[in-house]
């Protein structure tokens, strides 16, 4: 039995890596990373049209990758899981 899945990851600002998201199946896993990246650049260019004079224009290859695929522990996603249904990032060590 494989002990690894395989989790969405995101650093804050380059600095705290968080958890989002783990699935045993790597495309499931990809395809939310990609998921995430969109609807943070989405987000972002939302905010610019907004707040144009605050908010710099949102560039694509700054969100491209935002969010990664990596493996992750079985025991970790299972000490994550409660945090992550809820929708909420889990940092990490």
């Amino acid at each position: 039995m494989n002990d690894a899945l395989y989790g969405v990851l995101f650093r804050d600002q380059g600095v705290q890596e968080y958890l989002v998201f783990a699935d045993e199946n790597e495309e499931a896993a990809i395809d939310e990373a990609r998921r995430r990246d969109e609807k943070a650049f989405d987000d972002a260019v939302e905010k610019h049209a907004d707040e144009s004079d605050e908010f710099a224009e949102p560039v694509w290859e700054d969100y491209d990758g935002m969010f990664y695929v990596q493996p992750v522990t079985r025991q970790l996603a299972e000490d994550a899981e409660e945090m992550l249904a809820r929708n909420m990032a889990v940092q990490l060590h």
